[in-house]
């Protein structure tokens, strides 16, 4: 839980740029609104663009998202049930940035 009640995060790994982009959430409520502003600002402008998904509900199971990246000429790869390795770049970005964070609360002895 984040000090001004965040209780979940997104994070964007960038092949294109190297990038990985990342922004505290209140919720698991899909953050279509932040997708277009990200989508607008980091998009390249290059052909055969993809996202790749996991079958989770927040954002496969949403079908402004799945149009989001539609309209910004995205293909969608959906990744199978609870196989987080056919997605490694990303899910490795996760776990550096989470033990990160968690090395952070840690370290700073913030009562629990």
């Amino acid at each position: 839980m984040g000090f001004n009640g965040e209780s979940s995060w997104i994070l964007v790994s960038d092949h294109f740029s190297r990038i990985l982009h990342g922004t505290p959430r209140l919720s698991k409520a899909c953050p279509v609104e932040w997708l277009r502003r990200f989508l607008t600002t980091y998009s390249p402008d290059c052909k055969e663009k993809y996202v790749v998904l996991d079958q989770g509900g927040e954002l496969y199971g949403s079908p402004d998202v799945r149009n989001l990246f539609t309209e910004f000429g995205y293909d969608i790869r959906v990744t199978g049930a609870d196989t987080s390795r056919q997605n490694a770049p990303v899910e490795r970005a996760h776990r550096t940035v989470a033990d990160g964070i968690r090395a952070l609360l840690i370290g700073s002895n913030v009562p629990i």
